[in-house]
């Protein structure tokens, strides 16, 4: 399978909401925004240089900026066979500024939905009504026939609500969801014990989500958790060694590329790709071999346990962040079985991305 030829362009940290769970959420209101120089500069490298040939506008909030269709019908026009923005759908509430989106180019949107009650969503984004103007940005996609997907991130406050949400996104069947455990990355660190609950509570209630939707949209991905806590729906598992060749996530090295600049990224590739084994840099690609090294680099952030040693996924999962074994423990994680495997597809060799 290719690995993803997709590149997130990161717009800014401002956004129109202050959800609880943000990569961002002490800086959202900072003047850090890019401006549509520097943006357009950013797609022709990803494009001619990188040979990238999808990408999503992120931030932040990519819809608050008033160039966005400007953005958009230039990412058309240098030859991106894909642009989509991933969004907090609030301003795609408006018909006519989603259809003037449309007009220059969008075809694809990812928006976050976190609750089935608008209550418990709008506490959850700290802005009251971001639910019902949420829907109807989810409805304005359905009316103009623009295919979408969906990413609930899972927090202490709304995991039992998840079998709940996945009955609500039935009757508007996205074409993908992800469901995603609260990452304490950035400033979403400092939230961690308030907003992550653990894998063990939340296991059983990922897997009846899984159930509601498996036979309702083309692809269900599970985010952030390890393969022992979701014995039986590995296939659903797609972390960050799964990332590398889901075509709507962003090329890793790109990322640390533009993030940290390219000496850090040459580095943290030669720091983790000694740590391969020689079969695994026989029967995979170079650039392959470069994107598991900056992977096995970030094992440093993680922690696994004895059992981690024993288990058959051992090599295809970073295993639990620091934060979450802070918080909880590593006593959790159990080996499972099995042949070990080297290939991160090992449970997803028939995935077919919409």
């Amino acid at each position: 399978m290719q690995i993803t030829k997709r590149y997130w362009i990161h717009v800014g940290n401002r956004c129109n909401l202050k959800c609880k769970f943000c990569y961002y959420q002490d800086s959202l209101h900072q003047e850090n925004n890019k401006t549509t120089t520097e943006i357009k500069k950013e797609l022709r490298f990803i494009k001619y240089f990188w040979r990238k040939n999808r990408v999503d506008f992120t931030g932040g909030e990519p819809t608050i900026r008033s160039d966005l269709p400007d953005l958009i019908k230039y990412a058309r026009k240098i030859g991106f066979k894909q642009v989509g923005i991933i969004t907090n759908g609030l301003l795609l509430s408006n018909e006519n500024y989603f259809k003037k989106l449309i007009e220059a180019g969008l075809d694809d949107v990812l928006f976050s939905i976190e609750s089935p009650s608008a209550e418990k969503h709008d506490a959850l984004t700290c802005v009251k009504g971001s639910f019902s103007k949420l829907i109807n940005g989810i409805e304005n996609a359905k009316k103009l026939n623009l295919g979408f997907r969906i990413n609930i991130t899972i927090t202490k406050q709304n995991y039992k609500d998840l079998p709940e949400l996945a009955r609500f996104l039935l009757k508007f069947k996205p074409k993908v969801v992800n469901i995603i455990s609260f990452n304490p990355v950035e400033d979403a660190e400092f939230h961690s014990e308030d907003m992550m609950a653990s894998f063990s509570e939340v296991a059983p209630y990922i897997k009846q989500t899984i159930n509601i939707l498996k036979d309702h949209t083309k692809q269900i991905n599970v985010r952030y958790i390890p393969f022992c806590f979701m014995k039986g729906y590995e296939k659903y598992i797609c972390n960050k060694y799964q990332q590398k060749y889901d075509t709507y996530e962003a090329d890793l090295i790109l990322r640390e590329w533009l993030w940290v600049g390219p000496f850090l990224t040459v580095y943290h590739i030669l720091k983790g790709i000694i740590r391969l084994s020689l079969k695994q840099l026989l029967t995979q690609s170079l650039y392959s071999s470069f994107y598991d090294g900056i992977l096995k680099s970030y094992q440093k952030f993680h922690r696994k346990s004895q059992e981690c040693k024993k288990c058959n996924c051992n090599n295809i999962c970073l295993g639990l962040t620091q934060k979450y074994a802070e918080v909880y423990g590593v006593k959790e994680l159990k080996a499972l079985s099995g042949k070990i495997t080297l290939n991160p597809l090992e449970f997803r060799k028939n995935i077919k991305y919409p």
